[in-house]
């Protein structure tokens, strides 16, 4: 579906026992580069070798970039900033990446993020992220996620490349004019992780596709996809 503003809208409402239970810390100064709209936060992404996005994340006493990714599914921190910070690590989480790939990462104890001025409590994963990448990479010490803002309404705005962190008063004004999308929640690793799949009509039912911007190639179909869109013929698949 293509919008004349390129803005997608992700809204989260749900988990609101996560929030009870974890608490919210009071808002700090904003994060260099970020502005607070009245309690709208606007937190800019930033370009990662030209394939990926980061974003600003205040953690203890630093600032370290992390990558944003809708289809990360946990927040993640890095074994260095657990260690730095002290962080009680324990049992572990297992998911599985787009091609398969299994990964096992470690629990450790809830921690605030700061992202612009709002302070975010949750528990992240612990996680070695640059396993994943090509050696002599820039490091990145996290992941923020749609986890990170399950309790959230977040507005992801591929025109300005920002993420904005919504408030009661300004999602009403932001979704007035869009036009809704049909969505499911999938969830990994226990119920913990959160990805969103988006409604897709074909010719044939319907498909959903993982919304996510750490995808570095092209729009990902399975066979069975392009035959229901009508791409190719059943009698050309590879099964």
């Amino acid at each position: 579906m293509k919008s004349k503003s390129n803005l997608l809208l992700v809204t989260i409402i749900m988990l609101s026992s996560f929030a009870a239970a974890c608490g919210w810390a009071e808002a700090g100064n904003p994060v260099d580069g970020m502005s607070n709209h009245g309690d709208r936060e606007v937190v800019p992404l930033l370009d990662y070798m030209g394939i990926l996005s980061t974003v600003q994340v205040g953690i203890g006493d630093q600032i370290l970039p992390f990558f944003f990714d809708t289809g990360g599914g946990l927040t993640v921190i890095t074994p260095t900033v657990a260690d730095r910070l002290g962080l009680r690590q324990f049992g572990r989480v297992t998911g599985f990446r787009m091609n398969g790939e299994r990964l096992d990462l470690t629990r450790c104890d809830k921690t605030d993020l700061q992202i612009g001025s709002r302070k975010i409590c949750t528990e992240p994963m612990v996680f070695n992220l640059m396993s994943l990448l090509p050696e002599g990479l820039p490091e990145v010490y996290g992941v923020v996620s749609l986890h990170t803002f399950q309790d959230q309404a977040i507005t992801l705005d591929l025109a300005s490349v920002t993420i904005v962190i919504e408030t009661e008063d300004s999602l009403p004004q932001t979704v007035k004019t869009k036009a809704p999308l049909s969505i499911r929640v999938a969830r990994q690793a226990g119920g913990t992780s959160i990805a969103l799949m988006v409604e897709v009509k074909a010719q044939t039912g319907t498909l959903w596709l993982e919304i996510d911007t750490g995808n570095v190639g092209p729009v990902i179909l399975a066979h069975h996809a392009l035959i229901q869109l009508g791409l190719i013929f059943a009698s050309h698949a590879h099964h």
